[in-house]
């Protein structure tokens, strides 16, 4: 039975080799688009003091949000706790696997309630395509628009 609870959608995809720009541009859309009562968490939050043609690497400072401790424990806790669902963008990032959406995908699959998730990626070519990826996305589409039409259905009354 749906409640009057607001619902909320974690926003994962590469973030390693973008600019800062490119890896909070989508999100910043996706946020847009979705329906009224549904709330995006960010992974990029926190982060406003990167420049926006800064390319991120794997280096991290030691800011009370962005040292590398604090990245992972936020992130798992907005994707094993808060998370309604997940929205996996794998259209960015074709250079290397994304560890740390592979690690978003197996917290959500893993978490005691079951996360769905909605995969981003072309239908050939994407650097992500593997089993797993297939195997743990609830839905696998190949643009964004279909994507938050599919997660605004499944998680509004």
């Amino acid at each position: 039975m749906f409640t009057d609870r607001v619902r909320y959608v974690y926003l994962s995809g590469p973030m390693l080799g973008l600019k800062n720009s490119d890896a909070k541009s989508w999100r910043d859309k996706a946020k847009d688009d979705f329906d009224p009562g549904i709330i995006t968490l960010d992974p990029m939050r926190g982060k406003e003091d990167i420049p926006n043609d800064e390319v991120l690497s794997e280096s991290y400072n030691q800011g009370l949000i962005t040292n590398q401790r604090a990245i992972y424990s936020r992130d798992k806790y907005d994707v094993v706790v808060l998370a309604d669902a997940l929205l996996v963008n794998l259209l960015q990032g074709k250079d290397r696997v994304s560890i740390g959406t592979m690690f978003e995908m197996a917290w959500a699959d893993g978490a005691p309630k079951h996360i769905p998730i909605v995969t981003v990626m072309q239908n050939k070519g994407n650097i992500h395509d593997h089993p797993f990826v297939r195997e743990v996305s609830a839905w696998i589409v190949d643009n964004m628009k279909d994507a938050i039409y599919i997660l605004n259905t499944i998680l509004l009354p």
